[in-house]
């Protein structure tokens, strides 16, 4: 299980109380990776290929990547860019939703954007507000997404699968 969510270490705060749901889907481009814990868990993730957007559904989370400190929360979320190796502290009762974005991908599709490519690598703040209108946009996209791998009743071609990772990409491109 921690090499499909990509931890390197968890220290749990009580492992006598221990629980944890999680679910893991990966695309071509994207991952969504969902995961609740009843205990307090502190997870260690490496440098990787892929950003990773952490969105706090229920409780309090603190990503630290290089020197920054950045909160997750019902309004706030965080990005790690591929180079940083990064530490995520979850209270108790957590529950968190991670959009992981190829590099590769990202930066091809920015290219396609521009019609050139970027002269710099590809950095986003840390810290990002779940109440901008942009992020909003994004977010419905996320949850859209991850609704229909959820549904037993729907299932979505994959030519749709595959354009809904598109938006993906563009909508995260545009609101960051």
């Amino acid at each position: 299980a921690l090499s499909v969510f990509g931890a390197t270490r968890v220290e749990l705060a009580n492992s006598q109380l221990f629980e944890v749901r999680a679910s893991f889907v990966k695309l071509s481009s994207i991952s969504l990776a969902f995961a609740a814990s009843s205990t307090a868990v502190c997870l260690d993730y490496p440098e990787a290929d892929y950003f990773r957007f952490q969105i706090g559904l229920k409780g309090r989370a603190i990503t630290l990547a290089s020197s920054e400190r950045t909160e997750i929360d019902a309004n706030k979320a965080c990005i790690t860019s591929p180079a940083r190796a990064s530490r995520m502290i979850c209270e108790a009762d957590h529950e968190r939703l991670t959009l992981r974005l190829d590099h590769n991908s990202l930066r091809q599709k920015l290219t396609a954007l521009l019609g050139g490519k970027p002269r710099e690598a590809l950095e986003f703040d840390c810290a990002s507000n779940l109440n901008h209108p942009r992020i909003q946009s994004l977010w419905q996209l996320i949850r859209f997404l991850a609704g229909q791998f959820d549904s037993t009743s729907t299932e979505l071609s994959p030519l749709v699968i595959r354009e809904l990772e598109q938006a993906i990409l563009v909508s995260f491109l545009c609101a960051n």
